[in-house]
Order: C-alpha cells, then structure tokens, then sequence
C-alpha cells in the first residue's frame, strides 16, 4: 500500500538523480540504492574550520561544541572566563589559543 502512495515521489526522485542533475552535485545528498523504496540518505558535513574559528572568538568554547567536543568547550569557556578574571594579557593570551584548538579541532573532525 505505502509503495503504491509514494511511487510518483520514486519516479520523480530517480528521475532527478541522474548524473547531470544539480542534485547530485550537493556531497549532502546521495541515493542509497540498497532502500526498496528509493530513499534518500543524508551525510554528516563536517566542521568548517573557519566556522569554528569565528565562533571562538565570538564566545570561547562555542567552535568546540561546533566541533562536537562538549567537553572541551566546558574548559575552554571556564579557563579564558578563569584568565580574564585573573588578569587581561593571559586572557588575551588564552582566549587566542581557544580560537587555534576549535580550528585544529574541526581540521582533524572524525564524526561525532
């Protein structure tokens, strides 16, 4: 009964799929061939480094979660809160560092 319900959908989702079609080109998009009903899988995109550079910078710890790491963004936003308490320059210092581990961290992403 379902496949009857969705066989226009099929048909215009393998007709959209052939190679010189725009919706092929997107790395998000491809057609698991092994689903009896023609589904579409999504892929995980990975981290942009830059992404998770600026929002480092924005709030320390915020491109770690971006990366997945929720670990490391509880301790990069209590120890670059824990230096600008303490005194300016080691913040800055801190504050800096946190931006080039959120970078490395969304380089090196191996999935969640």
């Amino acid at each position: 009964m379902w496949s009857a319900t969705f066989a226009p959908a099929r048909l215009l989702l393998s007709n959209l799929a052939t190679s010189a079609s725009p919706l092929m080109e997107d790395p998000m998009t491809r057609f698991d061939e092994s689903d009896p009903f023609g589904g579409e899988t999504l892929a995980v995109r990975p981290p942009n480094p830059g992404v998770a550079a600026v929002l480092s910078v924005l709030l320390p710890g915020l491109g770690q979660l971006y990366s997945g790491r929720f670990a490391a963004a509880v301790g990069w936003f209590l120890a670059t809160a824990f230096a600008y308490w303490a005194i300016l320059l080691p913040g800055f210092a801190v504050h800096a560092f946190c931006v080039w581990s959120a970078y490395q961290s969304a380089r090196s992403w191996r999935g969640y």
